[in-house]
């Protein structure tokens, strides 16, 4: 008989959405294939955008190797849309947000902190921050329903993992 731990069930019931607000079980995503999941900490994030740039790049070659891309984020199943656009997200990328994104708990799963001192006040940080702008990537442009500058936690780390059928 298969065994099963808290954390596999609590995999189970936990969902993202997609960009017309549907439910999504988060373990069906690899379930069946192998995946490159990213987890961006939230749309305004100029290291995200940062990111999401270079992956598109080497996106077709992970595809040739049979991985595909699939980003979660921290926001709105309303800004996924504008996010693919602003950052010409080719639709074979997946694109979905944490069900709770001022308490992720997707990203939680994963063992990604939320922290103050992971993002602000840490001079490398501060000087990767520079390069990213310099490169043009810059934060904002996604505001929560009540009017602040991100929708999410500001303050949550993201990550990336490789996972595929049995993970």
């Amino acid at each position: 008989p298969m065994v099963r731990t808290r954390g596999a069930s609590v995999m189970e019931s936990l969902i993202v959405l997609d960009e017309a607000g549907a439910p999504v079980q988060i373990q069906s995503l690899w379930k069946s294939r192998r995946i490159l999941l990213v987890m961006l900490r939230h749309f305004g994030c100029r290291f995200c955008k940062q990111q999401v740039a270079s992956l598109k790049l080497v996106h077709e070659r992970l595809k040739a190797s049979g991985t595909e891309l699939v980003l979660i984020s921290l926001g709105t199943p309303e800004q996924i849309p504008r996010f693919r656009e602003e950052m010409a997200v080719p639709a074979s990328i997946e694109i979905y947000v944490d069900a709770k994104p001022d308490s992720p708990v997707a990203h939680a799963l994963f063992r990604l902190r939320s922290s103050r001192d992971c993002v602000v006040g840490n001079p490398s940080v501060a000087a990767l921050g520079e390069g990213a702008l310099a490169q043009g990537f810059e934060d904002g442009g996604y505001a929560n329903a009540g009017g602040g500058p991100y929708t999410g936690d500001v303050f949550q780390v993201g990550g990336v993992f490789i996972l595929g059928a049995g993970s």
